[in-house]
């Protein structure tokens, strides 16, 4: 005989799973900026964290054939960040292998101090002439408890769901006490 769960239990089951969903899902190099055709070949910018904060991000860069679409990992690209528009360079950083975790992009990691909206720029190097550009919103750094949340109410949400589970085990086994019958006694009628 198989046991079916209350739907009071499936429904707990199934918001648990809704708020425990990630809100947004990434590439494998992080968030896609940008992707366009530059010296012969397709690049495609990756930022890391999403949305990109002040502090360190990790700007990863794929690189592929324009024609053929073969990944190309050998072939540097170079980096530019720019302000006010796109009228001043800000920094100018070379990606290398190894900085990020899929050994098929290219990486680099750069500071940014102050949030605001900056310029990205990816050139392939010795190329000066073609680049993929994109905007890039740098937002204030998370307050340290925010950056926490979902770690400090694991704990709660944890004992919420073992409260309810006691709960309604323990209604269930009231109500199967419930509708047995009481064992009967003799009585000084039976006699």
């Amino acid at each position: 005989m198989t046991r079916r769960r209350p739907w009071s239990v499936q429904c707990l089951l199934a918001f648990a799973c809704c708020v425990g969903a990630p809100h947004q899902a990434g590439a494998d190099g992080g968030h896609v900026c940008a992707s366009g055709v530059a010296g012969g070949f397709r690049i495609t910018l990756f930022s890391q964290p999403t949305p990109v904060r002040v502090g360190d991000a990790e700007i990863t860069v794929l690189v592929q054939d324009a024609t053929s679409g073969e990944l190309r990992p050998e072939i540097d690209v170079m980096l530019r960040v720019l302000t006010g528009g796109g009228a001043s360079p800000v920094a100018e950083v070379a990606t290398r292998r190894g900085v990020a975790e899929n050994r098929l992009l290219r990486g680099a990691t750069l500071s940014f101090a102050t949030p605001g909206e900056v310029v990205l720029e990816g050139a392939v190097v010795g190329d000066s002439a073609d680049r993929v550009r994109c905007s890039l919103a740098v937002e204030a750094a998370a307050p340290p408890l925010l950056a926490y949340w979902p770690l400090l109410a694991l704990p709660p949400v944890a004992a919420a769901l073992f409260a309810t589970n006691q709960i309604l085990a323990r209604r269930q086994e009231a109500r199967r006490r419930g509708t047995r019958r009481a064992p009967r006694t003799p009585s000084s009628h039976d006699a």
